[in-house]
């Protein structure tokens, strides 16, 4: 199979949300701005007032049909760097992203290795960035770089939330759309070199709360 690498590939930039197309924050915006200044062709949408899973899988349908190679999800609670999309990009991988630290504790960054715990179920191991591409089993969708191709070699829905015994919220739309991805034999990857910020009343960094409102 002939990988479908362009140089100069069409890219829809998307950040969904729950609440409404204008509440996010300063800090994304300045960011979005330099992000889209560094690849002034991509086109921007954002899809709001759904649950993440259909968001996403509304934003995996236009890069469909309006004939995009890549779609880049951009959550707008993640501060990426200006220059993430070629950064992405340069990788020529079909799933790759960048990584953030969990709002929650122990703050863990959003990669993980899938592997089996001592009774056999699936289990996850948080990685700890060593600056290198990784080939990971989970990733978070908050600053993600998907091809075309994972959307048409996958099956709908691509994002899904699932009742999760082990987790009582559930089993999130990424980790749901990695583990069908990993099940057709694709691979994600997670460039920990790439580290994004996280925002809640600050935005969490590597190195702690920072920037607080």
């Amino acid at each position: 199979m002939v990988e479908p690498w362009t140089d100069q590939p069409k890219i829809l930039i998307a950040y969904p949300s729950l609440g409404s197309a204008h509440g996010v924050s300063e800090w994304f915006q300045d960011a979005l701005h330099l992000i889209r200044a560094n690849m002034p062709s991509a086109v921007t949408t954002t899809v709001y007032g759904m649950p993440w899973a259909e968001a996403r899988n509304q934003c995996a349908m236009m890069c469909l049909e309006k004939g995009f190679d890549y779609l880049f999800f951009l959550d707008k609670d993640v501060i990426a760097p200006a220059d993430v999309i070629p950064r992405l990009l340069k990788h020529q991988v079909n799933i790759v992203g960048g990584i953030y630290r969990q709002k929650f504790q122990p703050y863990s960054w959003c990669a993980f290795m899938a592997t089996k715990d001592v009774s056999g179920k699936d289990a996850k191991i948080p990685i700890a960035p060593t600056g290198d591409l990784v080939d990971v089993g989970y990733i978070g969708a908050g600053c993600l770089l998907i091809h075309r191709h994972v959307f048409e070699m996958l099956q709908f829905p691509w994002f899904k939330w699932e009742l999760d015994v082990a987790n009582p919220s559930g089993k999130s739309e990424d980790f749901y759309f990695c583990e069908q991805a990993r099940k057709t034999g694709l691979k994600i990857w997670a460039d920990t070199s790439l580290r994004c910020g996280h925002v809640v009343t600050s935005v969490l960094t590597e190195n702690g709360f920072e920037n607080t409102q």
